[in-house]
């Protein structure tokens, strides 16, 4: 039987695939160049992201049966489609280091702090084998949960922060420049590439090809609103040089 998931499966995994990394140390990556235009760098990563995703949802559509590697294979051969699935796979294993570094320090700094790091490596990487031994569509269903706890992390770092927020630390815009803060957009960039690419492999299997697009780029609006509050929030109450740390 053919694995299918649902669009709103496909939108959950989309926002989950960038949230973790995106709040985080993308955020203090892109603080360490710009300072408060983080919020600035943030979307205009998201609006290159949304362009990549409509480019790779047209070129899916092609051939609604077959992922990138099989386009890539159907087009040039398939010794090409080889290598193009073994580029997505150092890609992911390349973005597993930023990933996992987020999930430690969050974990380690905030709930275990005399725990050793190779603790929660262990543990991060035997969740994820467990999740892919139960395929795509048991791991989408949990990402529609993750959604709900993102939406309720938001609601809570609003409450809790607002009452020390000042807008004068995102003042004055583009302070380092325009180029500068679109140069350093790069860091989301990353964060937007993992979803575009994953994407890409599991388009085929959303049951619903007629809103591909429309799911795509919701998954992307409802990513980017969870997530720009965030460099919005970090710049106005911690100020940009803690964002930056």
């Amino acid at each position: 039987m053919k694995v299918q998931i649902s669009n709103g499966m496909f939108m959950a995994l989309i926002i989950n695939m960038i949230y973790a990394k995106a709040i985080g140390v993308t955020q203090g990556s892109m603080a360490r160049e710009v300072g408060g235009d983080i919020w600035i760098s943030t979307l205009i990563a998201t609006i290159q992201g949304g362009v990549i995703m409509f480019l790779v949802i047209l070129v899916i559509r092609r051939m609604l049966e077959g992922d990138l590697i099989d386009q890539a294979a159907r087009l040039l051969g398939k010794w090409f489609g080889k290598f193009v699935a073994l580029i997505t796979f150092l890609f992911f294993l390349a973005a597993y280091g930023p990933v996992m570094s987020t999930f430690v320090f969050h974990l380690k700094d905030y709930f275990l702090p005399e725990a050793p790091i190779l603790l929660f490596i262990i543990a991060a990487s035997l969740l994820g084998t467990y999740a892919i031994y139960f395929g795509v569509e048991v791991i989408a269903r949990m990402a529609l949960i993750g959604v709900f706890s993102i939406i309720a992390l938001n609601i809570l770092l609003m409450f809790g922060s607002l009452s020390e927020f000042d807008i004068r630390e995102l003042r004055p815009t583009f302070q380092m420049g325009f180029l500068r803060t679109v140069w350093a957009s790069r860091h989301h960039n990353t964060d937007w590439a993992m979803a575009t690419i994953m994407a890409g492999i599991i388009l085929p299997m959303v049951a619903d090809k007629k809103t591909w697009g429309k799911m795509g780029f919701a998954g992307i609006g409802y990513g980017m609103v969870f997530i720009i509050m965030w460099p919005i929030l970090e710049a106005g109450v911690l100020s940009p040089e803690t964002a930056a740390q």
